[in-house]
């Protein structure tokens, strides 16, 4: 039995069953979000450097960031997902995915009337809490860099996360 994931296209499937499951008990969620097949078809053709680490990792921050009944493909971090893998061969995914982090804005504050700003600031706060507002873990789950996810929270005015106890606490009151 071969020890990459990219050679038991097979198990994704499955595996991505159980983590659903796992994190979802671990975060003490009752529903369990099922995957579209637009999902399943990218997770299938990406070629998991990674392994199974890498899909579990995945798995969670969509878990993460999809507060419906399915994952759809603006859960994963298809930036990510898109570059080269070892073999220097690019890794496979669809191009028609578009990316929820805005690059170049400029605007001094986020315009949170139009519901795509204020669903990904709320995808910020919830990977912000769900991590201990541990900036570098949230930014592994919402598949941005750690500086991207810092450069988000100034621009929607969230406070940076400071060392001590749960620096969010009330913050998803101030909406």
């Amino acid at each position: 039995m071969s020890a990459d994931l990219r050679d038991r296209t097979d198990e994704i499937p499955e595996l991505i069953t159980t983590f659903i499951g796992e994190i979802c008990a671990e975060m003490e969620r009752s529903d369990r979000p099922s995957v579209s097949a637009d999902v399943l078809e990218l997770l299938l053709a990406y070629a998991w450097p990674g392994n199974i680490r890498e899909l579990r990792n995945v798995v969670e921050r969509a878990i993460v960031l999809c507060d419906g009944p399915q994952i759809q493909l603006d859960h994963l971090p298809f930036e990510r997902m898109r570059q080269p893998t070892p073999t220097g061969a690019p890794a496979q995914g669809p191009d028609r995915i578009p990316t929820l982090v805005p690059r170049g804005d400029s605007a001094a504050s986020a315009d949170l009337a139009d519901p795509r700003k204020a669903e990904e600031k709320e995808r910020i706060i919830r990977a912000l809490m769900s991590c201990a507002s541990n900036q570098t873990r949230a930014a592994r789950l919402l598949g941005i860099s750690r500086r991207t996810l810092v450069s988000k929270l100034a621009y929607y005015g969230i406070p940076r996360p400071q060392k001590g106890p749960h620096p969010l606490d009330g913050l998803h009151d101030q909406k």
